[in-house]
């Protein structure tokens, strides 16, 4: 029984499970956290029990977090298709997290962010660039060959590359809270750039693995081929396109989410002047 999922060119591929135990009670903790941290809640002045919507995202979150860090998708990660490992980038930092951030109750966050003990988080949450120069490095630098070659080498290496893209995932979404924050209607203007930011460094590596002609990472160039006719470049290439194109629905939608919120905002603007208007004595009613 091993602890994580890691690089292992020499071992062949099989489909048989493997169990890994620090994914697991990573798993077990972060189910009992949670139930832990609502029930504390709810019981606090002005705490409630999380809503049905807040419980199913951290379902979803859950479920998908170990489906896409476990096996199978998280040993052919580790050491035999740079494509998976793209995959789980990119669920983990477009969907686990913000799924995470929306499951946990405006109110509790705001209670962390206020801890005296948290005061470090809270200084990097509340400055959106910090949060947003964090999410791309981590994406730049954990692709350079030399840093993925040796990180993915060892158990240890994976987890924390892991942990890197999930943890900087969830501050970059939390982060959007700082918006909400401003009653300037240039929040949601700022809000839509601060989403738009994240596209161009997965693009352009996507880009970069795609039209590469030799495979860039000797962990999965001389890993055990899963498919016989299915290469390293090949690999490389799919990789590639996953990063290019992969995180563009997730933006689309968030961006859809902006623009939603900027329009209800705006409409109800219009609908309390008109209110107030009439109000006012001898105002049109014709308005």
């Amino acid at each position: 029984m091993r602890w994580w999922c890691s690089g292992e060119a020499a071992v062949p591929w099989t489909w048989t499970p493997e169990p890994y135990i620090g994914i697991w009670l990573l798993m077990l903790g972060l189910a009992s956290g949670y139930v832990l941290a609502m029930r504390w809640y709810a019981r606090q002045p002005g705490g409630r029990p999380p809503t049905r919507h807040q419980v199913l995202a951290f379902g979803g979150a859950w479920l998908l977090l170990w489906a896409t860090t476990d096996w199978p998708v998280g040993k052919l990660s580790a050491g035999y298709l740079l494509s998976a490992n793209m995959l789980q980038i990119m669920l983990y930092t477009y969907v686990v997290a913000p799924l995470l951030v929306s499951a946990t109750p405006r109110g509790l966050r705001e209670r962390m962010l206020a801890a005296p003990r948290l005061g470090f988080l809270a200084a990097v949450v509340r400055r959106p660039m910090v949060t947003f120069v964090t999410f791309n490095a981590a994406l730049v630098v954990t692709h350079i060959p030399s840093v993925a070659d040796l990180l993915k080498a060892s158990e240890v290496g994976t987890m924390v590359m892991d942990v890197v893209w999930l943890t900087t995932g969830v501050l970059f979404w939390w982060s959007l809270e700082v918006f909400r924050s401003s009653n300037s209607s240039m929040r949601f203007v700022k809000k839509a750039l601060y989403i738009l930011g994240t596209a161009p460094a997965p693009m352009l590596l996507g880009i970069f693995l795609t039209f590469h002609n030799f495979p860039l990472y000797t962990t999965y160039e001389f890993a055990n081929r899963v498919w016989p006719t299915f290469t390293a470049l090949d690999d490389q290439q799919v990789a590639g396109l996953l990063s290019w194109v992969g995180m563009m629905p997730v933006i689309m939608i968030r961006l859809g989410l902006v623009f939603r919120e900027a329009y209800l905002a705006d409409r109800e603007g219009v609908i309390a002047g008109t209110d107030a208007m009439l109000a006012t004595p001898g105002g049109d009613r014709r308005a």
